[in-house]
């Protein structure tokens, strides 16, 4: 938050050509924010992680090899992807309830619409699509597809693509993650 920090992590948003925006925090009150907070540190990932290099080198502390640890994990950019995946869905949701015009007779569809959309990710489609929305039951494990197989949105699906490939044979890092 200094301006000697904020002119620092300008310089490597320069080295990495990427865009000179500021990281965001999110609302108090707005948790859709976090939409926007998560885009950002997305765009500027690589750039975050080259920085917080720096500074744990300059100024080693808990807080800057926490950030640094993280940033290095495997699988914090493919949730962070994944965040982002979901988050817009809810975005898109809540324009509903901003309208300068009632909607009220289109909330029972979008409310299906989005629980629908997000059932499909972790259960089979023909039985999502076979069934009314009121009669669904998300509890039901014999309706979910494997935890490899859940949809997790195309960026994280990559990343954890790339994850795998890294590993070779040994995918108890995944195995592990997944079952968590």
């Amino acid at each position: 938050m200094s301006s000697q920090r904020t002119e620092a992590f300008a310089e490597f948003q320069e080295f990495w050509k990427t865009e000179r925006h500021k990281i965001l925090r999110p609302g108090q009150t707005r948790w859709l924010s976090m939409k926007t907070c998560v885009s950002r540190i997305l765009e500027q990932y690589e750039a975050l992680k080259l920085y917080f290099t720096a500074v744990v080198f300059e100024d080693p502390t808990h807080t800057h090899d926490a950030i640094l640890k993280s940033l290095n994990n495997k699988f914090t950019k493919a949730y962070l992807e994944f965040l982002d995946f979901n988050l817009n869905r809810f975005v898109s949701f809540n324009l509903l309830f901003q309208s300068n015009v009632p909607q009220l007779y289109q909330l029972k569809k979008e409310v299906s619409a989005l629980c629908r959309s997000l059932c499909m990710d972790f259960m089979t489609v023909s039985y999502v699509r076979g069934n009314d929305f009121s009669t669904l039951q998300p509890n039901d494990t014999s309706h979910h597809v494997a935890n490899t197989d859940v949809y997790v949105g195309i960026a994280a699906k990559d990343s954890i693509k790339e994850i795998v490939a890294g590993l070779g044979n040994d995918h108890s890092d995944v195995q592990l993650y997944f079952s968590q």
